[in-house]
């Protein structure tokens, strides 16, 4: 009997339609491809136009100022890039009314991709090849594993937060998702850790989960008041907490690596080297380059090493490693 297969069903039926929806939004996400900013009049200037982009080839320049786009007039910063730019649909054309030289022009501007469809391809087909080797790797064990259960809802609950974290900002009903699975992936860790060493008290659990769910309450409760104000004092608020929650996420994520590390140690020591300690050493090196090189100096406030995507598709490798010993090594050796 497998461990929670009905909640590992419903689990995998929430995940795929809420990543269906994620990537929509990702591909339906357009862009002018220009940098505006906010003068002290509420007057909104374009400070950069990219080359070759939609803006670009409609002569959009340096120093023009935004009055409508469509007829909308943007009441701020935040007003023009979510409920205008953001909204508006991939390759329709929209008129832009700005001013130059004392003189009002109306410019139409075929809107293309945020991102770009190679970018979004790579996407999909990682997130993909992760969730479904996830999915596969919990099929694999029919004993009762809890280990290959929480691996499959780690891994989904990345998928998710890599997804989420590249939705349109303004879309709260599906960038709350984001809120959701970013908070509680990091207790997931010290979660498994805890149950490789099978000694663990439930308290300890019941702490992390508490300032994983107090995170994720302040973090929701300032994002819910930016995207119902569209404020820019309560966009820099929000900021500020995503950086206090990502400084406290690498640390709960750094105490969980901790107590993995040592389960694995305190494994080994008992003799207990079995194919759950194997797969948690591969898990932790799989894991490496996001936490070392892309999570924990983004913590910090620094440039990553590598971006978040090249680093999370090293998380597969575990997975297919075990999968591939499991199914054609295990019963030759």
């Amino acid at each position: 009997m497998r461990y929670n297969f009905s909640l590992f069903i419903t689990i995998s039926v929430i995940v795929i339609v809420v990543n269906s929806l994620g990537f929509y939004n990702i591909y339906k996400l357009s862009s002018d491809g220009i940098t505006y900013k906010e003068n002290d009049d509420k007057t909104i200037e374009i400070v950069y136009v990219k080359p070759f982009s939609s803006g670009f080839f409609s002569n959009l320049e340096v120093g023009d100022k935004i009055v409508a786009i469509n007829g909308k007039v943007p009441k701020s910063l935040s007003d023009l890039k979510g409920n205008i730019i953001e909204k508006a649909g991939v390759d329709k054309v929209y008129i832009y009314t700005i001013t130059r030289d004392k003189k009002i022009l109306n410019i139409p501007v075929k809107l293309g991709y945020y991102y770009s469809r190679n970018f979004f391809i790579f996407e999909l087909i990682m997130v993909s090849i992760i969730f479904f080797l996830s999915f596969l790797f919990y099929l694999s064990f029919e004993e009762n594993s809890k280990e290959s259960f929480f691996v499959f809802l780690f891994y989904s609950l990345v998928t998710v937060t890599h997804i989420f974290s590249l939705v349109s900002f303004i879309t709260y009903q599906l960038y709350i998702f984001l809120i959701i699975s970013g908070s509680f992936l990091p207790a997931l860790i010290i979660h498994f850790s805890f149950i490789l060493k099978k000694d663990y008290k439930k308290e300890y659990l019941i702490v992390t989960y508490l300032i994983s769910f107090f995170i994720f309450t302040i973090w929701l409760v300032s994002y819910l008041n930016f995207a119902l104000t569209l404020t820019k004092s309560n966009l820099n608020r929000l900021m500020t907490i995503v950086k206090i929650s990502q400084f406290f996420f690498g640390l709960i994520s750094m105490a969980g690596i901790f107590f993995m590390i040592y389960s694995i140690y305190s494994n080994i020591k008992e003799k207990k080297f079995d194919l759950v300690t194997i797969t948690s050493i591969l898990f932790l090196l799989g894991f490496l380059p996001y936490i070392f090189l892309y999570a924990f100096p983004v913590a910090f406030g620094k440039k990553e090493v590598l971006p978040v995507n090249l680093c999370i598709s090293f998380s597969a490798v575990p997975l297919l490693s075990i999968l591939v010993y499991k199914t054609f090594l295990k019963s030759k050796l």
